[in-house]
């Protein structure tokens, strides 16, 4: 434990494969926690075999629940680490844009940075994005790729829903005017289906999302 001051948390549901690509070239400068989300493939077999670090969730939580795990592992058991980098399982973001992020908090001491997609994957994410952009001139709330400052995450973690795919966690970190920031990252399309869910309930909790941000109190 001591690459650095970032550590990276990834949430994984049977995505052996890409986490096959992913850890070896990972491991090579960061420290990581993969959080896996009762997978039915070879996952926790590989993350043995390897000793990689990771928690493994008794049933299948989600999305939210085993980024909220993971954080609240790290926030415990790794102290001296400062910042937590949230990054897909799914091979869609880039490793070497870990090092925008990287350069940005040796300049400022940030609260949460959010890996601004050049692309979406679905039309409601980009309408989230632009009513964000408009209440917290932010873009691109639903991100899977960000950094939170973990000091930031112990005064929030607690009134986190676990429905809204964290955009209420981001929503908290502004609204204490926290020094908060986009970076541009490019993202690669993944070929097979993801893994948070169908196509109607996933929009269905979009849409969600969206009156959410629409009747917020300032």
């Amino acid at each position: 434990m001591g690459k650095s001051k970032i550590i990276i948390l990834i949430p994984s549901h049977n995505e052996y494969h890409s986490l096959k690509k992913l850890l070896p070239q990972l491991k090579k400068k960061y420290d990581f926690l993969v959080v896996n989300d009762f997978s039915t493939d070879k996952t926790e077999k590989y993350l043995k075999s390897k000793k990689f670090k990771y928690l493994n969730n008794n049933k299948h939580f989600g999305y939210e629940n085993s980024i909220l795990n993971g954080m609240n592992y790290i926030l415990r058991n790794f102290k001296k680490k400062k910042y937590i980098i949230t990054f897909d399982a799914d091979n869609e973001h880039k490793i070497k844009d870990i090092s925008k992020f990287e350069k940005l908090i040796q300049k400022k001491n940030i609260d949460l940075l959010i890996g601004q997609r050049n692309s979406f994957n679905r039309f409601f994410e980009k309408i989230i994005s632009l009513i964000f952009e408009k209440n917290f001139n932010i873009r691109d709330p639903l991100s899977g790729f960000k950094l939170y400052n973990m000091q930031a995450l112990k005064k929030n973690l607690k009134n986190v829903k676990k429905n809204l795919f964290l955009v209420d966690l981001t929503v908290l970190i502004l609204r204490k005017k926290k020094l908060t920031s986009n970076v541009l990252i490019n993202v690669n399309k993944r070929i097979d289906s993801p893994r948070i869910g169908s196509f109607i309930k996933v929009n269905f909790r979009l849409l969600k999302i969206i009156f959410y941000l629409l009747f917020l109190k300032n």
